[in-house]
């Protein structure tokens, strides 16, 4: 646009006389100097003065038939020139202008409301790297990708499950007090009192007298020398399933003693369930917490980190500043405020790709476990 208006300036302008204000510097009577006063006027540094001196006319200056030989100005072409240029550079090209230097610089205005990396996390990350890489190379193999992005923490944390949610994690926060695990009461739920039977309710047939002793009469009597009639005939209560049947040998006798209530079968859920020195209730409570929706994301988000760091290799391996951009995207510069436009349509198209190829894995994998005979499950033909 420069260009163009400076060749119609000089054009129109080049011979016309010039007024109070054109100098050695602002004048329209070549196209080096036509575009610097195109640049100084894009401002609006006093066009309008400029744009009445180019419009002067007779008696101020000398007309002419031949436009070579007049040095008289136009005022319709002055009007339309000096108008226009201010309407399109200071009105659109300097907005333009000021608008991409801002959004170049955008993450400027976002630093107050994000967290800034740090020289401790970039430590962390190249310590983390290290371990794979311990001879220097700069690259990690396609198998450690997965090793190492579980063992990032801080600002890089990308892992399947918050930290509070490790099995670590879950333990400590579990651990149940001393006089928690020492105190009856938790320990009430490690046995298991089973409420005796009535008679009428066993398994085993009722027998009449009659009945039970022409059973005893056609029955050998047992081997006192078996083992099996020893463990029988010196069996105590406890053994016969239930130390409650102990005092209860007739069967009109299969009451619940009023020491142990129904209330040992069903403990208080109030109570501490201590098992292995964990609490159930503080472990229960944990779990309940759990997010699901955040696990989901998380699961995305690692899936698509991990197959994108497999693009990145080109035959080497992954290197250390893929792998480092592959996280910045995803941890820092993930929002599209943080992008500029053409970067957010190659990210959402480089997206729509690994999204794909995820797809794609999962249906395989289906595929392969339908079609796989040791994963089928059995048949129910026996012919």
């Amino acid at each position: 646009m420069f260009l163009v208006w400076g060749i119609m300036l000089v054009e129109v302008f080049g011979l016309t006389k010039w007024g109070a204000n054109e100098t050695h510097a602002k004048n329209l009577s070549t196209l080096w100097g036509t575009l610097v006063f195109l640049s100084m006027t894009s401002t609006g540094e006093g066009w309008n003065s400029y744009m009445h001196d180019y419009g002067v006319q007779s008696p101020r200056c000398t007309p002419s038939n031949n436009y070579l030989s007049t040095d008289c100005g136009s005022v319709p072409w002055a009007y339309f020139l000096f108008i226009s240029w201010n309407i399109i550079s200071m009105f659109i090209f300097l907005n333009m202008f000021t608008g991409t230097v801002v959004e170049n610089f955008s993450y400027v205005y976002h630093l107050q409301g994000s967290t800034a990396l740090s020289r401790e996390q970039m430590r962390i990350y190249k310590d983390v790297w290290s371990l794979f890489d311990p001879m220097g190379k700069g690259y990690i193999s396609r198998d450690q990708v997965v090793p190492f992005l579980a063992r990032l923490t801080g600002m890089f944390e990308v892992g399947l499950y918050p930290q509070q949610m490790r099995i670590k994690a879950l333990l400590a926060q579990s651990k149940a007090d001393d006089d928690e695990s020492s105190s009856p009461s938790s320990r009430r739920h490690l046995f298991r009192f089973r409420t005796p039977r009535s008679p009428m309710s066993r398994s085993t047939p009722s027998r009449s007298p009659q009945s039970h002793s022409l059973h005893s009469s056609r029955s050998p009597s047992p081997n006192p020398s078996s083992p099996h009639s020893q463990r029988t005939h010196h069996s105590s209560p406890m053994d016969t399933g239930s130390f409650l049947d102990v005092g209860t040998h007739s069967p009109q006798s299969h009451s619940v003693p009023s020491f142990l209530n129904a209330d040992m079968d069903q403990p208080d859920e109030n109570e501490p369930r201590i098992e292995s020195g964990i609490d159930m209730n503080k472990l229960e409570a944990a779990l309940h917490s759990v997010n699901p929706g955040e696990l989901v994301m998380r699961r995305q988000r690692f899936n698509r980190m991990y197959h994108e760091a497999l693009m990145a290799d080109k035959g080497k391996g992954i290197s250390f500043l893929s792998m480092l951009f592959v996280l910045a995207y995803h941890k820092m510069c993930g929002s599209p405020v943080n992008l500029e436009v053409s970067e957010f349509i190659e990210r959402r198209a480089l997206m729509d790709k690994i999204d794909a190829q995820i797809n794609l894995e999962r249906r395989l994998s289906v595929d392969s476990r339908a079609t796989d005979p040791d994963l089928m499950p059995p048949s129910n033909d026996l012919s």
